[in-house]
């Protein structure tokens, strides 16, 4: 919390995987001036279309690793609580 009081965000991960679509929303999300930012309907939408194309790439046998189902995925979106970063600064 001390880092986004500051303006600074956390680091990109590797585990677990993410790809450069999904972290540029992320990145896109945290810009510091509200009307900057993706609406939510945009956001939804574009990791919707990520959780598709992942589906995707599995069932077109381009990826191995099934750590990620389109159901756990939306699952995690739906719980995720979701904090207005307006509030932060």
């Amino acid at each position: 919390m001390t880092l986004l009081s500051r303006g600074r965000r956390p680091p990109r991960q590797d585990e677990p995987p993410l790809s450069d679509v999904a972290w540029k929303l992320i990145q896109q999300c945290w810009v510091a001036e509200p009307q900057k930012r993706p609406t939510m309907k945009d956001a939804t939408e574009q990791m919707m279309a990520i959780s598709q194309s992942v589906s995707s790439a599995r069932n077109d046998g381009m990826l191995q690793d099934a750590s990620l189902s389109p159901s756990t995925f939306s699952t995690t979106v739906r719980r995720t609580k979701v904090v207005p970063s307006t509030t932060l600064y």
